[in-house]
Formats: structure tokens, C-alpha cells, sequence
């Protein structure tokens, strides 16, 4: 007799919110979703690619894309403030709630995982992510940091030229290491490390690259002691994937390997589980520095 595996037990729903390029057109893209699991948690996830808007419609792009951003956070606050996911604030006439759909999965990073490959054509799950063919974590370490920053122009314009600082290095082969976030007092790099068990080695490969460059500030002559060094990590949230304990214990395992490597090189280390938390502690990082 075949077996065939039991289905997940979490049910969840969860639906797209679109953006109408033309008003009245009926033509519209998704750029986030908007989730509920059946334990009453609800939150909301961007989907778009960086840099898909700008190829889609040039420099209108970005401000496009900051007027959205500037939803998903309002949505956000809502959510946070246990508001109904049924009855959220839109704050443009171009911008829609889809259809409900119900789901079940394993938990709720999985159901926006789902949601993102069924619905979003324009983006799709860095985090969490389940195919063996996104195994590139460099570039989804580039695509984590660019949504950060795409989040933190929205909240602070004036830190977008903060990001992806250039400096000179002494190695011979790489003269110039990049600073994810730097400013005159902070510095941090950034770095994805996922909860699957065979990305132990690229996540962690990834990252230690991401810590050498932040050494170079010592190294090279550049460091200031008023100077705090950080790699931001993203990661999928813990109570999330705690019915899964290999999940778990392979996070859990990753993150005390990096605290390790950055600890020895004094080097803080600060989790975020979405784009717009790493964002926020940024621009409230900056705003305290300059007190």
C-alpha cells in the first residue's frame, strides 16, 4: 500500500495586496501578503524583487515603491497593535486587498513561502526559502540588504546614502571591501542564515565575509574607537518554526557559531526576522548615536 505523507497541521489564510498601475485598469501586481495563522498570529511580508520596479517603470520606480513600503509599514503597526487582519488601513485608492485564501503548512514563515510563489510574480521568499536552486547566498544577502535600505530611505531619506560604503582594503585581491551601513560612529554589515540544515556551510561561508570586511576598519588604519560594528542577521522568527525541532536546533546552531566569529572580532551581532525591523533598528541606532 502507498504511504503518502500526512498533511501539515497548521491552517492558516492569507491574501495579496496589490497596486493598480493605472487607475481603473483592473492591472495590478501583488507586492506583499498578508497572513493569519489559526493561533491568532498575523503579520505582513514585502515581495517585491529590488530593483523590479525601477526596470518596470525608471525613476518613477522608487517613488512607487516608497509609497507602498509606506503601506506595508502602516498595515504593519496595525498588526502589531492586534488589529483585525480582516480590516486593514489602505492608505492609496490604487492599492487592494485580494482574495482570501486558506492554507495549511507547517507554520507561518511556510504560509507566506506559499503565498509569495503562488501570487507574486514581481518577487518571491528569501528566507525560509525550500528549494535545493536557491542556493546563492551572496545574492540573497545583497536582496535582504536592499529591501533593509529600501525600508529605511522610507522611514529616513537621508540614510540611504549610508548604505554600501566602499572602503580601501589591504588584501591585494579585494582592494576594496563594502560596508553594507556605515556612518561616522556605526558600521554593520548584513547576512542571512536559514533554518534548513544544508545551508550550514554557505550561510556561515557568506557571513564570515561580511565580518572580514568589518575588520578592515581596524585593520587598515580606518577604525574609530567611537565606532560600533555590527552584522545585522535575518532569519526566519523562532516561534514560527518551533514545531520543528531540526529547524530549530540548526538555527539555534548557526546563530552561536556567528556570535563566536563576530565575538572575536568584536563584533555585535543583531538578529531582525523581517526588511522593516532591520530597518527601524537602524534608524533608531543612528538616532541615538547622534545624541
Amino acid at each position: 500500500m502507498i504511504q503518502f505523507p500526512q498533511l501539515p497541521s497548521y491552517r492558516a489564510e492569507w491574501r495579496p495586496l496589490q497596486f493598480e498601475t493605472i487607475p481603473g485598469s483592473g492591472e495590478r501586481f501583488t507586492f506583499a501578503i498578508i497572513a493569519c495563522g489559526e493561533d491568532g498570529n498575523s503579520d505582513i511580508r514585502d515581495t517585491l524583487k529590488p530593483g523590479a520596479l525601477r526596470t518596470m517603470f525608471g525613476q518613477q520606480g522608487d517613488l512607487l515603491q516608497g509609497l507602498m513600503i509606506r503601506s506595508i509599514i502602516t498595515i504593519k503597526d496595525h498588526l502589531v497593535k492586534r488589529g483585525n487582519w480582516l480590516e486593514l488601513p489602505i492608505t492609496l485608492s490604487n492599492i487592494f486587498l485580494g482574495p482570501i485564501r486558506p492554507t495549511l503548512a507547517d507554520d507561518l514563515d511556510q504560509v507566506f513561502d506559499q503565498a509569495i510563489r503562488l501570487s507574486a510574480s514581481l518577487g518571491h521568499s528569501t528566507i525560509g526559502a525550500d528549494e535545493e536552486s536557491e542556493q546563492n547566498v551572496d545574492a540573497e544577502i545583497k536582496e535582504w540588504a536592499s529591501r533593509v535600505k529600501s525600508f529605511t530611505k522610507t522611514m529616513n531619506e537621508d540614510l540611504g546614502k549610508c548604505f554600501s560604503r566602499r572602503i580601501k582594503s589591504s588584501d591585494q585581491a579585494n582592494q576594496k571591501s563594502v560596508i553594507g551601513f556605515m556612518t561616522d560612529r556605526y558600521a554593520a554589515s548584513f547576512g542571512v542564515l536559514h533554518a534548513r540544515s544544508d545551508r550550514i556551510s554557505g550561510d556561515i561561508t557568506a557571513i564570515k565575509r561580511r565580518l572580514w570586511d568589518l575588520n578592515q576598519l581596524r585593520f587598515d588604519g580606518l577604525f574609530n574607537t567611537r565606532i560600533e560594528r555590527e552584522i545585522i542577521v535575518g532569519h526566519a522568527p523562532f516561534d514560527q518554526i518551533e514545531k520543528n525541532k531540526v529547524m530549530v536546533e540548526t538555527l539555534q546552531r548557526k546563530l552561536s557559531i556567528l556570535r563566536e566569529e563576530a565575538s572575536n572580532a568584536e563584533i555585535g551581532v543583531q538578529e531582525a526576522t523581517t526588511p522593516m525591523e532591520a530597518a527601524a533598528y537602524l534608524v533608531k541606532k543612528v538616532a541615538n548615536a547622534r545624541r
